[in-house]
């Protein structure tokens, strides 16, 4: 190694620089100079942790701790240079660099892929959030630990610029840990990391503070008649809005899948009215053609005439005013405005097919759900007259009971059916009972003449089985039997 001040040229003259120099043997083999400081001790510390660098390269040794900390907080200058000359592992030059650096390259590649802007603005906020306020600078300052607290900070509640914000929701909360989790995939998965951080990091379990309600039919028809007598708001006229409301009660589509439409999207003139969304402004990124109604096609109709195919078809306003636009509407038709947002008329359609009778998989189509379980039991509501029918449908239990039958004994008692089981036979033979037990054998034989009589008990100490059971046994199948009181 050795420092040192070079002779450069300045405005046709020469001159010893500023800065000093090292120049350190590269892993080539090759000298190479790399401008240090205008202190002469600290270029030299500089040259000999380039030195250990080079060394552990070229020994394909991971630097230690201390060495690896000095590389994440060199100058882009320095990391540049030392990248050139092979002093630092690919991945060392990723680590080094800078966080934002890396959000960069990400919203980059994110552009790419043809997201959604607003996928795009969502995520990397998320994770610029979190390097902002964990003080997070590089990769390797990603740590499970700091991104649990980070989350956690978020529920609590704020003040930003003097005003105060409620904490995020689960929901919110979880969306942002995913947000996180593609950055760390895509840094894997370009090289920038050996091993995702975040991946043992789980999900919070949701608690929803917002629950929404679905519309009952009559509450739609209130709606609708209602905006459309209202004056002009947000930039649409009464009936415009209630023609937005009306679209997406019908098709179910999201307030930014409404916004995308336009004039060409609609093929009102087929046998099958149809509106179309595409695969970039989807949720679930695929081209999706949903059925119109025909009544609704009309009005579209007449909305859409004179319009050019790429205008908007329904001017419907942004997501943070849709909410309120809806509210103001549903007051004015004099509606319960608990559980009630834009979102709200997606689960109305959901649950007026299921109200219908429509077949879950063929709501679960025209909702675009992956799973019939999101279908039915998160968008799919018990609207009121279904409650009140099902319970109309119990028996009436207010009503007096029924008469008993009577029997024609002297003492006029209800007749009682009997449960008892016919007597068990003391002395089967269960060899000679036939396979077919249970089926009834032909009449019973003829009592034999020496039969023994009752009077003979006294003698004998035997007696025969009462006549109503030796009748249930012929009937069962069984000959009469004797008990024996024994000798």
């Amino acid at each position: 190694m050795r420092v040192f001040k070079p002779i450069i040229a300045v405005g046709g003259g020469r001159k010893q620089a500023t800065a000093w120099y090292v120049s350190v043997q590269a892993p080539d083999g090759r000298w190479r100079s790399i401008r240090g400081f205008t202190d002469k001790r600290m270029t030299a510390d500089l040259g000999c942790r380039i030195e250990a660098l080079v060394a552990r390269r070229v020994n394909k040794e991971a630097p230690d701790g201390d060495l690896a900390a000095w590389v994440e907080g060199l100058t882009p200058y320095l990391r540049k240079r030392l990248d050139a000359i092979g002093a630092m592992d690919p991945r060392r030059v990723a680590a080094g660099k800078r966080l934002t650096e890396h959000l960069a390259d990400w919203r980059r590649h994110l552009e790419t892929k043809s997201c959604a802007p607003r996928y795009v603005t969502v995520a990397v906020a998320a994770v610029r959030g979190l390097a902002d306020a964990a003080g997070m600078r590089f990769l390797s300052d990603i740590q499970p630990d700091r991104v649990e607290a980070h989350l956690a900070g978020l529920r609590a509640d704020r003040v930003v610029g003097g005003e105060a914000k409620r904490g995020r929701s689960d929901r919110t909360r979880n969306s942002h840990l995913a947000s996180i989790r593609a950055f760390c995939r895509w840094a894997v998965f370009s090289g920038r990391l050996t091993a995702d951080p975040v991946a043992r990091v789980r999900a919070i379990r949701e608690e929803p503070c917002r629950v929404r309600r679905a519309l009952a039919a009559e509450e739609v028809r209130l709606l609708l008649a209602a905006t459309a007598k209202e004056p002009a708001r947000y930039g649409l006229t009464g009936l415009q809005r209630a023609l937005v409301y009306r679209v997406a009660i019908e098709t179910g589509l999201r307030v930014s899948e409404l916004r995308s439409l336009t004039a060409g999207s609609f093929d009102l003139d087929g046998t099958q009215p149809t509106v179309t969304v595409e695969a970039r402004h989807s949720k679930r990124r695929r081209r999706d053609t949903l059925p119109v109604r025909r009544d609704t096609a009309e009005t579209l109709r007449a909305h859409l005439a004179g319009k050019l195919p790429a205008a908007p078809a329904l001017a419907v306003p942004s997501s943070n005013r849709t909410a309120r636009m809806l509210r103001e509407d549903a007051t004015a038709a004099g509606l319960d405005l608990a559980g009630l947002d834009f979102h709200s008329l997606r689960h109305t359609c959901a649950s007026l097919l299921a109200a219908a009778g429509v077949h879950p998989r063929t709501a679960q189509s025209i909702l675009r759900h992956s799973d019939i379980n999101l279908t039915m039991s998160r968008y799919s509501h018990v609207l009121v007259e279904q409650e009140s029918a099902a319970v109309a449908a119990l028996p009436d239990l207010a009503a007096p009971p029924s008469q008993a039958a009577r029997a024609t004994g002297t003492d006029d008692a209800p007749a009682r059916k009997s449960f008892l089981a016919p007597p068990l036979r003391q002395r089967a033979d269960f060899g000679a009972i036939s396979a077919n037990y249970g089926e009834l054998k032909g009449p019973a034989p003829a009592k034999a003449e020496d039969a023994q009589e009752p009077q003979d008990v006294a003698e004998t100490r035997e007696f025969s089985r009462n006549n109503d059971a030796s009748d249930m046994e012929r009937a069962m199948g069984f000959e009469p039997t004797t008990f024996s009181l024994g000798s």
